[in-house]
C-alpha cells in the first residue's frame, strides 16, 4: 500500500509539473498572437496612413488641376463674352441693329458687372426698337428698370400700344398699322361707321361714340353727338385723345388740355392745365397726368373716383365711374372709388406699365404680355387670365379687348352687340414711334 501512495504522489507532482508547463506554454502563445495582432494593427495603420496621405495628395492635385482648368475655361469664357460684346457695340455704333441685336443676345451669362448687364439690356432694346420690334423692346426696356431712361421708353410703347384699340359700351375699335380702323359691334348711333377712316394714330372710344387722332393732329369723330362731343373738328395741334360717354378730351403739343360737351360738372373746364402727358376721362370726370407724376382732374367722381389728390409718381392714369388707378414708375398700383380694387388685390399686382378701367372692373397689364383682372366677372369681362403675349389692354362696360404683341386682337365679356368678334383682327399696332434714346 505504501508504495501505492508514493506512486500516487509522483503522478501528483507529476501532473502539477505538467499543468505549469502548459500554463507557460498558453501564456507564451497567448502573448505571441497579441504581438503578432499588434503588428497586423500597426501594419493596417501605416497602410492606412500611406493611403490617406496618397489620396490627401490626389485631392489637392485634382483640385489644382480642377482650378488652373476653371481659370483657364474663365478666361477663354470671358474673352469670348468680351469679344462678343467689342463685335456687338461695334455693330450697334454702326446701325448694324439686326447683327447688334443677334449678338446681344448670346450675351446673357456676361452678367459679372451690373453696369456691364444693364448696358447690353439697354442696348439690346434700343436694337430691338431700331427693327420696329416695339414688344421685345418694351419687355428689355422694362427689365433695365431705373438704368438711364429705359423705363420712360418702356412706358412710351406701351403708353402707344393701348392708342390703338378702344372700347365702348357696345363697340370695339382698332387702328391698324396702314391708318385705317376697324370697328365691331353696337352701331346704333353710326359709332363703327369708321370704314373711309385713312391716315389714323390713335382710337378713343366711349359710350356710344367713337374719336381717332390723324398725324397731322386733328380729329374724326362719330356716333352720339347729343352733347357735342363729336364737334372736335376744329381742334389741331393734338398728340393724344380720351373719351368718355358725354364728353371729349384732347391733349395738345404743348402740354395744354382741350375739351368738348357735357360740362354740367365741369368736366370739360381743363383750359387752365400745363404740363400734362396723359389725359384719361369717366362719364363726368375728367384726368390729367402731370409731367411730374400728379394728377388733377376736373368734374364730378359721383362715386370717389376723384379722390387722387395723394397719387405721387404716377405713369399711367385710367378712369371711370367708381374707380380712377394710376400706375406708378415702379409698376405699382393705386386705385381710388368705391369700385377700385381693395387693397390686398393691389398688393397681388406687380410690374404693371399700364391698365383700364371697365365698368366694375380693371385689368391691369404687366411688362412680359399678361392682363391681371380684378372686379365683376359676371359676363366674363374678367376672365383674362390666360391671355399671353398682351402689348395692350382697355375696357369696355361689360367687355374687356387686348391687342397681342403679333397684331391680332382678344376680347372677352359682354358681346350682345357682337363687339367682342374681333378674332379675325389682324396688323393691329403701329409702324413709327419717336423715343428719346439717350
Amino acid at each position: 500500500g505504501r508504495k501505492d501512495d508514493l506512486k500516487s504522489v509522483r503522478y501528483d507532482k507529476k501532473d502539477k509539473q505538467s499543468r505549469k508547463w502548459e500554463k507557460d506554454y498558453e501564456r507564451k502563445r497567448k502573448a505571441e498572437r497579441r504581438k503578432k495582432r499588434a503588428e497586423q494593427r500597426k501594419r493596417k495603420r501605416r497602410a492606412l496612413s500611406r493611403k490617406s496621405k496618397i489620396a490627401a495628395v490626389s485631392a489637392i492635385v485634382a483640385a489644382v488641376a480642377l482650378v488652373v482648368c476653371g481659370a483657364f475655361s474663365a478666361s477663354v469664357y470671358f474673352s469670348r463674352r468680351s469679344d462678343i460684346y467689342a463685335s456687338a457695340m461695334t455693330s450697334y455704333i454702326n446701325r448694324n441693329f439686326v447683327k447688334a441685336y443677334e449678338e446681344f443676345g448670346e450675351l446673357d451669362g456676361y452678367w459679372f458687372l451690373p453696369e456691364t448687364r444693364l448696358n447690353i439690356l439697354y442696348s439690346r432694346a434700343v436694337s430691338a426698337y431700331r427693327l420696329d420690334d416695339f414688344a421685345g423692346a418694351m419687355r428689355l426696356f422694362y427689365e433695365c428698370g431705373e438704368y438711364r431712361n429705359a423705363r420712360d421708353c418702356a412706358r412710351s410703347i406701351a403708353n402707344r400700344f393701348s392708342e390703338c384699340i378702344a372700347a365702348g359700351y357696345g363697340h370695339s375699335v382698332a387702328v391698324r398699322k396702314d391708318g385705317t380702323v376697324l370697328a365691331a359691334g353696337d352701331n346704333e348711333y353710326g359709332q363703327c361707321n369708321v370704314g373711309d377712316w385713312t391716315d389714323v394714330k390713335s382710337v378713343a372710344a366711349a359710350g356710344n361714340h367713337t374719336v381717332a387722332l390723324k398725324n397731322d393732329g386733328t380729329l374724326y369723330a362719330v356716333g352720339n353727338n347729343d352733347f357735342g362731343q363729336c364737334e372736335g373738328g376744329g381742334w389741331s395741334d393734338i398728340t393724344a385723345i380720351a373719351a368718355s360717354e358725354y364728353h371729349t378730351v384732347g391733349l395738345r403739343e404743348n402740354g395744354r388740355v382741350i375739351a368738348r360737351g357735357n360740362n354740367r360738372y365741369g368736366q370739360c373746364d381743363v383750359q387752365d392745365w400745363k404740363d400734362i402727358v396723359q389725359i384719361a376721362a369717366g362719364p363726368y370726370l375728367t384726368i390729367g397726368l402731370k409731367a411730374d407724376g400728379t394728377v388733377v382732374t376736373a368734374g364730378w367722381g359721383t362715386e370717389g373716383e376723384d379722390a387722387v389728390s395723394s397719387f405721387r409718381g404716377v405713369g399711367y392714369v385710367s378712369t371711370e365711374i367708381g374707380c380712377t388707378v394710376g400706375i406708378g414708375e415702379d409698376g405699382t398700383v393705386a386705385a381710388v372709388g368705391n369700385s377700385a380694387p381693395t387693397s390686398g388685390e393691389l398688393e397681388d399686382l406687380s410690374g404693371i406699365i399700364t391698365a383700364s378701367v371697365g365698368n366694375e372692373h380693371a385689368v391691369f397689364l404687366t411688362y412680359d404680355g399678361k392682363a391681371e383682372a380684378k372686379g365683376d366677372d359676371s359676363m366674363m369681362q374678367s376672365s383674362t387670365a390666360l391671355w399671353r403675349d398682351l402689348a395692350a389692354v382697355q375696357c369696355g362696360t361689360n367687355h374687356t379687348v387686348g391687342l397681342k404683341w403679333d397684331g391680332t386682337v382678344a376680347a372677352v365679356g359682354d358681346d350682345r352687340f357682337g363687339q367682342c368678334d374681333v378674332s379675325e383682327w389682324t396688323d393691329i399696332g403701329f409702324y413709327e414711334l419717336e423715343l428719346a434714346i439717350e
